[in-house]
C-alpha cells in the first residue's frame, strides 16, 4: 500500500519522521514524503544537510521517496492562505472562524499589535475588500487545485493522504478534500500541544484526526465539533525520538552546565519578543554580576524563526550591549535538528543541561519528558493565554504541573542555581497522553493508519 504524507516543511518532518520510520517498516507500504509548503532551492529550512539526510534516508529505505511540489504550486497557496486566512489569524473580532464561544476569547493575533491609525483601518478596510471580491474566484481556484490533486492521488494508488500542520491552514483543506474526492482515507495530524486552544479554526476536511492523548481529544470536540469516531488516539509520537534517544544517556556533572533557553514565535506573537527576552535575561545577570549565567546560556531558536540564526545574529550585532553581541558571535544557537550527528549533539546537550527557561510550548513539554527541571520566563504571555484551557491550569505549579512560574528574574536565577524538579501530576501526563508507553506511541500511529487506511 502507498501512503502519502504531505508535510508543509522540514520542521514537521522532525515531529514526524519516528511515525513515518515505522510505517516504513511494515511490510508491502511505500511512503512518499510530499514537502508542500517549500522552495526547495530557497527555503532556509531545507538546507542543504537536510536534503543529504534525505538522501541517506531514501538510501536506507527502498520504500521511500520525496516529493517536493513544485515552487509555483506553493507559492501559490501562500499567496491564498495570506489573502484568506489573514481575517481569521490577524483579527480577533473575526469569531465566526472558531466553533466555540470559549475558544475565541483566546485568541491572540500573529505578528505585531494592531494599531488604530487611520491608515492601519483603510488598509484593513482594503484587505477585507479583497478578500470578499475574490472569495468566487479563490473558490473555483480551490476546486481546480482539489481535482489535481485527487488526479495525482489516484494515478500513485494511494491507500491513505497524511497531512501535517491542519488548523489553520488553507492548503491541507484543499488536500483533505481532494482525498475524498479520489476516495481515499485521509488523516489531519495535530502536530503541537496548544494546535486545538489557540492556533485557529481545526476544519472537518479528513475522515480522521490523530491526536496525542485524551486531553486533545476532549478539545477537538468541544472547540471543533469533530466526532469522537473520527478521533483516533495515537500517543505523543514526537516524543518518541526524545524518549528512545536519551535512555542510554547520563547525565554528566561535568558538562551540566548549560541553561536551556527556549521560545515560540507563534505564542509571543511577534518574533522579536523571542530576542528581547534573551536581552532581558542577559541584562539582568549583568546587573547582579552573575557572567557566568550568560557563558552557559544554550539558545534554542523556533524552527520556523525567520531567517533563523542568522536574524539572530543581525538583531544582536545592532544592540548596543558587547554582551549581547559576543553572545550572537559565541554562543551556541541550536536550530533544526536535520541530521544524525546534529540530533547526537543536540541530545547531549539537553541531557546535560541544568533546567531549561520555557515558555509554555510544546518545547517546555520536550524538556519535561526528558527529566529537566522547567521554569517559564517573568511575565509569560503563554501562561496567562492558556488560562481558562485545562493544560494551561496543568501548567501551574500549585497544581504540581511541570512548569514553574516565576514572578521576576530574581525567581528564574534562584532556580537556575538550585533547579528541583516540580511533581508531574498524573492528570497532566494522562492529558497528553504522557501516561501511555510512549516508546511505543509510534507503533500505535502506525497501526492505527494502517487499520483506516482505504485499501490493505
Amino acid at each position: 500500500m502507498k501512503i502519502a504524507f504531505f508535510l508543509r516543511s522540514s520542521g514537521y518532518f522532525r515531529l514526524a519522521e519516528f511515525g513515518i520510520i515505522e510505517l516504513l517498516n511494515i511490510d508491502g507500504v511505500e511512503v512518499d514524503i510530499v514537502f508542500f509548503g517549500v522552495d526547495y532551492h530557497n527555503d532556509r529550512l531545507f538546507s542543504q544537510t537536510f536534503r543529504e539526510y534525505l538522501i541517506e534516508l531514501v538510501d536506507m529505505k527502498p520504500n521511500l521517496n520525496i516529493v517536493i511540489l513544485s515552487a509555483k504550486w506553493a507559492s501559490d497557496f501562500v499567496r491564498l492562505e495570506v489573502i484568506i486566512g489573514r481575517k481569521h489569524s490577524r483579527k480577533s473580532e473575526n469569531l465566526e472562524f472558531f466553533s466555540h464561544p470559549e475558544l475565541s476569547k483566546y485568541i491572540i493575533p500573529r505578528g505585531r499589535a494592531q494599531t488604530t491609525s487611520v491608515f492601519s483601518k483603510l488598509k484593513d478596510m482594503f484587505k477585507r475588500l479583497i478578500v470578499f471580491s475574490t472569495h468566487r474566484q479563490h473558490s473555483k481556484y480551490h476546486l481546480e487545485k482539489e481535482k489535481q490533486l485527487s488526479e495525482f492521488f489516484s494515478a500513485r494508488s494511494y491507500g491513505a493522504v497524511l497531512v501535517s500542520p491542519v488548523v489553520n491552514e488553507v492548503r491541507a483543506e484543499i488536500i483533505g478534500k481532494a482525498a475524498k474526492l479520489a476516495s481515499i482515507s485521509s488523516f489531519g495530524i495535530i502536530s503541537s500541544w496548544d494546535n486545538l486552544t489557540i492556533k485557529g479554526k481545526l476544519r472537518d476536511d479528513f475522515n480522521y484526526y490523530l491526536v496525542w492523548g485524551q486531553g486533545q481529544k476532549e478539545e477537538a470536540i468541544t472547540y471543533h465539533g469533530i466526532q469522537p469516531q473520527k478521533i483516533l488516539v495515537t500517543g505523543p509520537y514526537p516524543f518518541v525520538y526524545l524518549m528512545q534517544s536519551t535512555e542510554s544517556l547520563k547525565r554528566d556533572n561535568r558538562l551540566n552546565q548549560f541553561i536551556w533557553l527556549t521560545s515560540s514565535k507563534f505564542i509571543v506573537g511577534n518574533i522579536e519578543d523571542e530576542w528581547e527576552l534573551i536581552e532581558e535575561f542577559t541584562t539582568y545577570c549583568l546587573r547582579i554580576g552573575r557572567v557566568d549565567l550568560i557563558k552557559s546560556l544554550l539558545i534554542r531558536l523556533h524552527p520556523q524563526t525567520p531567517r533563523g540564526s542568522q536574524g539572530f545574529f543581525d538583531w544582536a550585532n545592532g544592540r548596543r550591549s558587547n554582551f549581547i553581541q559576543n553572545l550572537a558571535r559565541n554562543q551556541i544557537i541550536c536550530e533544526f535538528i536535520e541530521s544524525p550527528s546534529n540530533r547526537r549533539s543536540y541530545l547531549d546537550q539537553l541531557v546535560n543541561s541544568r533546567c531549561a527557561i520555557a515558555l509554555a510550548t510544546s518545547a517546555a513539554v520536550e524538556s519535561h519528558v526528558t527529566g529537566l527541571p522547567v521554569i517559564a520566563p517573568p511575565g509569560s504571555l503563554s501562561l496567562r493565554a492558556f488560562e481558562g484551557f485545562k493544560h494551561g491550569s496543568l501548567l501551574d505549579i500549585n497544581n504540581n504541573g511541570p512548569v514553574h512560574r516565576s514572578q521576576n528574574w530574581a525567581d528564574v536565577i534562584n532556580f537556575i542555581d538550585n533547579p528541583h524538579q516540580s511533581i508531574s501530576s498524573e492528570s497532566f501526563q494522562e492529558f497528553f497522553g504522557l501516561d501511555m508507553d510512549i516508546t511505543s506511541s509510534s507503533l500505535n500511529f502506525a497501526r492505527d493508519i494502517i487499520k483506516h487506511a482505504t485499501c490493505w
